[in-house]
């Protein structure tokens, strides 16, 4: 298990009751085996991963939702703080591959902008899960706009200018800006104060070897 040092006063690490919850969840989810072109259409019925939930919210970990890609829970850490666990929807590589970037861009990012970014807590090293601390979403979108704003112009006055920013893709977490999801690579951009054309980039580009050991 990846643990994230940088993470903060939340570590979000999980519980051993989560670890041993999150086994039993990913197996079911393999025994699912639903065919990722289903997954990727949309066209699997939302009570696919219903046995999954059981799993989850029998051990007291509510679902909070579920993208394209994964389902999430939340959890408390040791510390009693509040956070998110992530689970990929199916074993292919693909559905996985969220997980890992997210944790690749959070190792690659430069102390001076970690701050505008939700930090992981830990991640399975094959990419089947990943944690982080529970973020604020408001339910404005007008809120979601000046965030938005707010944090690209401090990213701007560091220099740097990110893609996938954007009203839906951030939220606050102690009581600051942060970009939420970073699970298809994040490109951010560093302009030179030259006038060479090259930028110092960050951005998982990788396709990682995740399979289940």
């Amino acid at each position: 298990m990846w643990k994230n040092p940088k993470v903060g006063e939340c570590p979000c690490y999980p519980t051993q009751k989560l670890l041993e919850t999150l086994g039993k969840a990913i197996d079911e989810v393999i025994k699912l085996n639903v065919a990722d072109w289903v997954l990727e259409l949309g066209l699997a019925p939302r009570d696919t991963f219903e046995s999954v939930d059981k799993i989850m919210e029998s051990a007291g970990f509510k679902k909070i939702g579920s993208g394209s890609f994964r389902l999430a829970y939340e959890f408390k850490d040791d510390k009693g703080c509040d956070c998110v666990v992530k689970i990929a929807k199916s074993k292919d590589i693909e559905f996985r591959e969220p997980n890992y970037r997210e944790m690749e861009v959070m190792n690659e990012l430069p102390d001076d902008i970690r701050e505008f970014f939700l930090p992981l807590g830990a991640a399975d090293e094959q990419s089947w899960w990943v944690t982080q601390p529970k973020a604020e979403t408001p339910d404005d979108y007008e809120l979601r706009y000046e965030l938005s704003d707010e944090l690209e112009s401090k990213l701007k006055d560091k220099g740097w200018r990110c893609l996938d920013l954007y009203a839906d893709n951030v939220g606050l977490y102690a009581g600051k800006p942060v970009i939420l999801d970073y699970g298809r690579g994040l490109k951010c951009r560093r302009r030179k104060r030259t006038q060479s054309p090259h930028e110092r980039v960050f951005n998982a580009i990788e396709t990682p070897d995740i399979r289940r050991g």
